[in-house]
This record gives C-alpha cells, structure tokens and sequence, in this order.
C-alpha cells in the first residue's frame, strides 16, 4: 500500500491509504485522530479504520466519522434523548449567519463538509458545501515578499473585530507582529472586521474596507475580501473549516 500511495505509520505500524488516506489528510487526521490502530478492513459492505481517536468508516457519502457517541451512550448509560426545545427555534446553519450570502451560486443544503478554496493566481475564492460551490468571490492576497502560505489549514481564531499591527524591514517583508521592533517599519489597520485566522503565520481572511482593488494582490499575506462578503462567510464558517490555498 506504500507503493500505492500509503501513509505509513511508524509509531503503531499501520498504514492509511486509498478514500481514507484522503479524509484524513484533508481534515488534519494526523492531529484531530492521531495514529491509525488497524489496518483498513471489510464492515458490512464499507472499510472501517481505527485510529486513536476515533473509528472512519466508507459508505455512500464517502468517508466520515463513525458516530461512536452515539452507539457508545446507552452501553455507557449515558441519555442521549433530545431535551425539550420549548421556544427555540429548530436546528439550522442560518440561525448563524451574521449576513446574507451576497453571491449565491449553489444549494447551500448540499450534502458535505463546509470547506474553503483560494487561488492565488487567479485571486478568486470559492466556498463549498460538500462538492457544490455555494458561492465566490475575487479576493486580494499577498504581496511579495510577503506572499500568502500555500497549504490545507483550517479556520483556527475568530474575532468579529481586531486591530492588526506589525512591522517589516525596508523591503517591505514583515518580520513581526505586534509592536515595532528598533530600525523596522511599522504598520497598523484598527478595526479590522470578521477576522478568521487560518495557518500558524498570523495570516487570515478579513474584510478590508480601506482597498476596493480585489482580484490583485495587496496585502502583508492575509486573504481580503469584500466588506458584504467577509461578514456573511465570517457567520458561515464554524471554527475547524478546511481552507486550501493552492497557486
């Protein structure tokens, strides 16, 4: 399975390959699951797997979690019965949302993970509901030097309003955040809104309100976006979202 493509493990000595290689890459399996703890075998017409935290099985959907809480309370003597709702409202993403989606292009009930895509080249973002593109949007990313970091992440802080301050050298690189250091070059934007910080490199989706110029590169390697669409994807995304950017 190596050869394949596999992932081998060297900590337990499994491997994780095929359809279920490619959920646990996709979805930072290595952190939020660890270690496989089997090798990928037959259940009732699907593969399952075992890792540490958790057990992925494949069916019709593809692959996903296998709902352990939900087998695992009554052998626990845990009640999973629902509780009463008395005046709230069923369950439902909008109830969420902070705007409208300002530019619909597919069902937003479609069957799948939520998850982002950016292009750096051609300075677009698109949004996804499992495979259906629910809506885009041109963006700006970052200027060199301080290009943005191409990669799978994930929506990891979230702060409906932050001031950004860092500072760069006489090129322009930004080699810091917060205060100046002595002999650099500081810069700060106050009231930055519907801030959704991705990577571990400070970089992040926002609205930009102080440039109307999306589609070029403009920023210190965040990802900007339109004022009307930061805040209806700023209630959207749940922390854990996948973002891929990619050239």
């Amino acid at each position: 399975m190596i050869d394949a493509g596999g992932l081998y493990d060297e900590t337990t000595g499994h491997t994780v390959s095929g359809e279920i290689l490619a959920w646990y890459r996709f979805n930072e399996g290595s952190f939020y699951l660890g270690s496989p703890l089997t090798e990928p075998y037959d259940e009732g017409g699907g593969a399952v797997q075992y890792f540490e935290g958790g057990l992925l099985v494949t069916g019709e959907n593809g692959v996903g979690l296998a709902p352990l809480a939900k087998k695992l309370g009554p052998q626990l003597g845990i009640d999973t019965m629902p509780v009463e709702q008395a005046d709230l409202p069923p369950y439902d993403e909008t109830l969420f949302w902070t705007a409208d989606n300002p530019n619909l292009v597919g069902d937003p009930d479609a069957l799948g993970p939520k998850w982002v895509e950016v292009s750096i080249s051609q300075q677009t973002l698109w949004v996804y509901q499992g495979q259906t593109v629910i809506s885009s949007t041109r963006v700006s990313t970052g200027l060199e030097p301080n290009g943005t970091e191409e990669g799978l992440f994930h929506v990891r802080l979230k702060y409906a309003k932050q001031d950004m301050q860092g500072f760069t050298d006489a090129t322009g690189e930004v080699l810091g955040f917060g205060e100046a250091r002595p002999g650099t070059i500081p810069h700060e934007v106050k009231d930055v809104p519907h801030v959704m910080h991705f990577n571990m490199q400070a970089e992040a989706f926002h609205g930009a309100y102080w440039h109307g110029n999306f589609g070029q590169a403009m920023s210190h390697g965040c990802i900007n976006l339109p004022i009307e669409f930061a805040d209806w994807l700023y209630g959207w995304t749940p922390l854990g979202t996948a973002v891929w950017v990619h050239a």
